[in-house]
């Protein structure tokens, strides 16, 4: 008998139980169960899905350094998910085999160390080069978006608070001072909460409502996430998250914007 579990929209694994299994006290993150530890099994466990905003490469990490029997069936669930999205995305990263051949936590932990992911190499390049525009990308990275759509997201902040360039003044007020606030310049009407936060507590609160606010515009965040143009990204963050004008040169700004993205 083939057993689906599922947390919200994210389909985890399926998973044969011959006879009695352990439910083991170590979460999941990203996948919202507790990891079963089967005592006997007849299939192998298979990820079929993945979950946005989770850093899979540090959670593998975390797990290795725990280095127990059970973090390690962790760890290798992490990895195939990691590798799952990797595949379902077409993102530009290669997909790894940490967790095989029986490797300790610390053998695990050399391999990452000694052959860190390109991205955090990236990361190390863009924060230098623009501090701000760096740890934005570093953040909707981590929340699954292609280097296209944050291209696209930098465009529009280029403009609102970058003066069409990457030097993004994160904490600047617009309108006489105190209408407008931050990387999107948010109305503080509408979004009080957001007043005074900080780069991540800025981009916490982008990620809590671009959804709703694209559904309410009559966007679709799926829809928008799968965008193949830096510049038809730009445009559409603009048409149903900013909702400010500039079309073209927000298009323009994440063209920039990818291109630095991607400069080696």
């Amino acid at each position: 008998m083939n057993n689906k579990r599922r947390s919200g929209l994210v389909p985890v694994k399926k998973i044969t139980v011959l006879f009695l299994v352990a439910l083991v006290g170590f979460t999941i993150l990203g996948v919202g169960v507790k990891a079963l530890a089967p005592l006997l099994i007849t299939d192998q466990i298979e990820v079929v899905g993945y979950q946005d905003g989770v850093d899979y490469y540090r959670q593998m990490r975390e797990c290795a350094k725990d280095g127990s029997k059970y973090a390690m069936l962790v760890g290798e669930i992490y990895e195939e998910q990691r590798n799952f999205k990797i595949d379902r995305l077409n993102l530009p990263y290669e997909k790894t085999e940490l967790f095989i051949d029986n490797r300790t936590g610390e053998e695990v932990l050399k391999a990452i160390d000694d052959d860190p992911p390109p991205t955090a190499k990236k990361i190390e390049r863009l924060k230098s080069e623009y501090d701000v525009a760096g740890q934005v990308y570093e953040y909707l990275n981590t929340q699954g978006m292609s280097d296209i759509v944050i291209a696209g997201i930098l465009g529009n902040m280029m403009t609102e608070c970058g003066g069409q360039t990457l030097d993004l003044q994160w904490d600047i007020y617009g309108y006489d001072g105190s209408y407008y606030y931050g990387l999107c310049q948010w109305s503080l009407y509408y979004n009080p909460s957001v007043d005074g936060a900080d780069i991540t507590g800025q981009l916490d609160y982008l990620m809590s409502n671009i959804r709703t606010n694209m559904d309410y515009f009559g966007g679709d965040y799926d829809e928008f996430c799968a965008i193949a143009d830096p510049g038809d990204a730009a445009k559409y963050f603009c048409s149903y998250y900013e909702r400010g004008a500039g079309k073209s040169t927000r298009a323009t700004n994440a063209e920039t914007a990818f291109k630095w993205i991607q400069a080696e």
